[in-house]
């Protein structure tokens, strides 16, 4: 049953008000223009005697699978970017108190491999998940991706949070080596280059929903 914006939103429609004196007058009352936008575009903008609907974005398996895959690999290939960045570190500024050799050359081994697959597959989904969104933009608003999006824009963000907070108690603590300065450095840039790469995800999510709206 629909609630009652979207109930408003039809009973404006069939009276034949226009659609920006709707929006016009749903926002003087209150209602936020993402919620106002989502509910007019619900409905097409075709000459009928009553508001047409249009079809509805489920959650389909394969956009599923696509989507998963996407956001795995973008997991998968930060994490193993920043390891095999921290391992060059390591290298370059070894602590004898704690750097095993061996065990830098085999997490390096590990993570190499793992961008190696991890790094086409990522291109190779988003290139797919561009081209699903030309022939049909109403997917870029599916509840699959839209879950996966902003979750992985809050990991990032905490991770940024958390290696901003780890950097000043480093300098109140002292202990400014040039090792965790790196370290923290590259944590921020890969933090934040996946923060960008979501947020251009849902910039194009609310154009689509603009641009149905329109």
């Amino acid at each position: 049953m629909p609630d009652v914006l979207d109930r408003f939103v039809i009973d404006a429609l069939r009276a034949g008000e226009d659609r920006e004196a709707i929006e016009a007058a749903l926002t003087d009352a209150g209602w936020s223009e993402r919620d106002v936008r989502r509910a007019l575009g619900a409905f097409a903008t075709v000459d009928f005697a009553v508001p047409v609907p249009r079809p509805k974005t489920g959650i389909v398996p394969r956009d599923a699978f696509l989507y998963l895959l996407l956001f795995g690999a973008l997991y998968a290939s930060a994490f193993h970017l920043g390891n095999v960045l921290f391992q060059f570190v390591n290298l370059n500024f070894p602590d004898p108190t704690w750097a095993n050799p061996d065990f830098v050359y085999q997490s390096l081994r590990w993570s190499i491999s793992t961008l190696v697959v991890a790094i086409p597959l990522l291109a190779g989904t988003a290139w797919r998940e561009a081209r699903t969104a030309v022939d049909r933009p109403e997917r870029r608003g599916s509840a699959m991706r839209m879950w996966l999006l902003y979750f992985t824009l809050l990991v990032a963000t905490s991770v940024l949070i958390g290696d901003l907070i780890a950097l000043i108690h480093n300098v109140i603590s002292g202990g400014d080596t040039l090792p965790f300065y790196l370290k923290a450095l590259i944590v921020a840039v890969i933090a934040g280059g996946v923060l960008l790469y979501c947020r251009r995800m849902a910039q194009a999510s609310d154009e689509a929903e603009t641009s149905a709206h329109d």
